[in-house]
């Protein structure tokens, strides 16, 4: 399912050969993104960098898709079961693809030098889930 690759910016890139890790992977994202209510230069820049290292599958066309989720991150930032079911959702997947995943959150969360309480509390919740 994937297929690690040397990049001098990450350590490994993988290649995301479904839609449904795909999407997964902006959702978490963009959900660590907009948990503070504060978007940053710097976080954009460091989601443009992580989804410019994934190896995309050809039939998805990510950006496409970011105004829908944005749409639901926002509504599920605000209902915390809706919240709950989206981090479930994210972690509903096989142990490298979660790593993989939650290394990328961790990632854009130290990119503005203020990992916030609310993006810690978005990827603790999706490491408690993924266990």
């Amino acid at each position: 399912m994937f297929n690690f690759f040397k990049n001098s910016e990450r350590k490994k890139k993988i290649e995301l050969q479904d839609n449904e890790t795909q999407e997964r992977l902006i959702e978490a994202l963009l959900l660590t993104m907009y948990a503070d209510g504060k978007i940053k230069v710097s976080e954009n820049d460091s989601l443009e960098k992580i989804l410019d290292s994934v190896a995309w599958h050809e039939a998805f066309r990510y950006r496409g898709k970011f105004g829908e989720i944005i749409s639901k991150v926002r509504s599920a930032l605000e209902n915390d079961l809706q919240l709950a079911d989206m981090i479930r959702a994210i972690v509903n997947l096989d142990d490298d693809r979660n790593g993989f995943i939650i290394e990328c959150c961790e990632e854009l969360a130290s990119s503005d030098k203020d990992f916030d309480g609310s993006e810690r509390s978005i990827i603790e919740r999706m490491r408690k889930l993924r266990y």
